[in-house]
């Protein structure tokens, strides 16, 4: 049976933050598979901004990169972390998190 990658999201951006504080946030997610994982993997978010980029392999257990938002705009965004294996089965995670608008 063909199935994708099980993915486990260990770090990654959750809850509210201010906009102007929000920085370019880590996202580390282990993965198993039996057949091996290709790469590149890559990470993708939705929100105001919307963008995606490439994760990197950290030990052939887990992936990692971060959230680049040059310019934060206050909202709601959800990000999906995306691993194919060898077969082409692809596995997925998602997280969400809140951007405020700054004080000022």
């Amino acid at each position: 049976m063909e199935h994708g990658p099980a993915l486990v999201l260990i770090t990654g951006p959750s809850g509210s933050y201010p906009a102007c504080q929000f920085g370019n946030p880590n996202v580390y997610v282990e993965y198993s598979d039996e057949s091996g994982i290709q790469f590149p993997a890559a990470i993708r978010w939705e929100g105001p901004v919307s963008g995606a980029t490439e994760l990197k392999d950290r030990g052939g257990v887990a992936v990692y990169g971060n959230i680049l938002l040059d310019s934060p705009a206050p909202g709601s965004y959800t990000y999906t972390a995306i691993v194919t294996d060898v077969r082409g089965n692809a596995g997925s995670v998602s997280g969400s998190f809140v951007l405020d608008p700054c004080p000022g």
